[in-house]
């Protein structure tokens, strides 16, 4: 678009060669991709010639070369965005060691989308450790859906932001920090009665524990979509719907006073106002995925998991357009 100064400045920077353009994106995604689906082939083939040796070691192959190729010291394949990464992920892992910058909590809040595969990993490692890669048996054993580990991996990203949040604010003082830090802290018990499930008596479950997940996940769901609209994107949605602010558009590197779009905001970057109502209305129906994700009881279903996956992937990659907009236009200081 054009625009000066580059909106990834928000990412604080020290080395602009750490940006990478849409070609090398797609070229780190072309590899990995081509990586994983021969790793799977390996492993197909071996699994269905009764190989479970070669079979078994092929998850375990790919679980330590990912982080080996991240961690690699060598100046190649991206080295300076490797490190920029890396150094990302340790200062997310210690919220409370330092002030928390923009990608600190960038990736944090991307790291809540994950939090499905978070748990997913933690079993899949748990399984490798115990020897049982071949085993697909819940057996409601160490690895298995009753295990303290997994709602664990599910509330480990909420954890870490809800650490983030406390931080920003003994740095800030501002009120909207323990605000947020509430938001993530309702996922917590979305997550534990969803795992009671398998520590209750049926009865139980159906009578009391099922209806107060429903109540902490809808609470959940709204609390977080409001939050979207209201601070993430700086939208004027809810308080337009009270009294109305007027906005205009910006394109290029200057304001440019356009007409007026109710719900939005003063300033807009993307040209197309049809994008800011589009995302309003989606991220409405996609963080019902949210509830489903955070819900270990619910992870039997793989069609409609992968199903949910792809949905949160997509109002994930939409809100981070939104969110670094409204980042960048704080940066310039245009309404």
């Amino acid at each position: 678009m054009r625009l000066e100064p580059h909106p990834l400045v928000v990412f604080e920077l020290d080395d602009s060669r750490v940006h990478l353009s849409h070609r090398q994106v797609f070229n780190v995604a072309s590899w990995c991709t081509a990586v994983y689906a021969g790793n799977l082939a390996v492993f197909l083939r071996a699994a269905a010639s009764g190989n479970d040796g070669i079979a078994a070691m092929m998850p375990l192959t790919l679980y330590i070369s990912a982080p080996a190729v991240l961690l690699a010291p060598w100046d190649v394949w991206h080295a300076r965005s490797r490190r920029f990464f890396t150094q990302t992920l340790r200062r997310m892992a210690m919220p409370a060691l330092q002030p928390i910058s923009f990608a600190d909590f960038f990736l944090a809040d991307v790291a809540c989308s994950m939090a499905k595969s978070f748990s997913d990993v933690e079993r899949a490692v748990c399984s490798m450790l115990m020897g049982a890669v071949m085993d697909a048996v819940d057996n409601g054993g160490t690895c298995g859906s009753k295990s303290w580990k997994i709602p664990m991996a599910l509330a480990a990203p909420s954890i870490i932001r809800l650490l983030q949040c406390a931080r920003q604010y003994r740095d800030t003082r501002q009120a909207s920090c323990l605000w947020n830090a509430l938001k993530y802290s309702s996922a917590f018990p979305v997550i534990v009665l969803s795992s009671l499930k398998y520590h209750v008596s049926h009865d139980a479950w159906l009578g009391f524990y099922r209806p107060a997940w429903l109540v902490f996940s809808l609470i959940n769901t709204a609390y977080s979509y409001y939050w979207d609209i209201k601070h993430d994107w700086d939208l004027t949605l809810f308080s337009d719907a009270c009294g109305g602010n007027k906005g205009g558009s910006v394109t290029g590197s200057r304001p440019e006073r356009r007409q007026k779009y109710p719900f939005l905001r003063p300033t807009l970057i993307y040209e197309r106002s049809e994008a800011y109502y589009f995302a309003i209305v989606s991220n409405f129906l996609l963080r019902a995925s949210w509830t489903y994700k955070l819900s270990s009881h619910l992870r039997h279903n793989s069609g409609t998991i992968l199903l949910v996956t792809a949905l949160e992937i997509t109002r994930r990659f939409q809100w981070s357009l939104f969110r670094v907009e409204k980042a960048y236009l704080q940066i310039v200081r245009l309404p």
